[in-house]
């Protein structure tokens, strides 16, 4: 199993992520729509997986902690996160620490697809790492007052047309967003 990191982010159309440590909207249809996609998997039996970084999942609200039917990974420098009331919730210190255990043959069992879930330091990391696979970006078209934001792709993407995803603009509370994505085009051949 190859491993195949995919990012999925909300930003608005200034490409901003969060304010305040949280998102810079409140779409709720737009973030339950996402969360249901990331859970999507082809066998019953396993579950995906999410990658984020320390202030992402601080910024993430109790009741969605974990991330629901998802396994969930927090990546931190530093020692003070006690996530042992959530259940599959693992916390590392370095992206070696997360490859070791995606790749454990046992581990390897239990997940489908891998999410990077953010911040801007996790997405830039994952799309210029040998295992970058595909970028899915939801874009609200409206701008919102941002601090964070999602960083350039890297040129080596082009757009594709994904069956899982809504084609067009669609519209939540007379917002326009765009589910786009976006693949690597430099894959290594098997």
């Amino acid at each position: 199993m190859v491993l195949q990191y995919n990012l999925i982010t909300l930003t608005s159309e200034n490409m901003g992520i969060g304010k305040d440590n949280q998102l810079p909207f409140d779409l709720p249809t737009i973030v339950e729509y996402c969360e249901k996609f990331c859970a999507q998997t082809e066998d019953k039996n396993k579950k995906n997986l999410m990658i984020f970084g320390r202030n992402t999942w601080d910024g993430l609200k109790e009741n969605e902690k974990p991330c629901f039917g998802i396994i969930n990974f927090v990546l931190t420098s530093r020692d003070d996160l006690d996530v042992s009331k959530y259940p599959d919730v693992y916390v590392f210190h370095s992206w070696k620490e997360i490859n070791d255990k995606l790749i454990d043959p046992e581990f390897k069992k239990t997940y489908e697809t891998i999410w990077i879930g953010g911040g801007p330091e996790l997405y830039e990391y994952a799309q210029k790492s040998e295992h970058f696979f595909r970028a899915y970006v939801m874009k609200v078209k409206k701008f919102y007052e941002s601090d964070t934001f999602f960083p350039k792709l890297v040129d080596n993407v082009k757009r594709i047309d994904d069956e899982r995803l809504p084609k067009g603009i669609q519209f939540d509370d007379g917002v326009e967003w765009e589910f786009e994505a976006w693949e690597n085009t430099n894959l290594p051949k098997n």
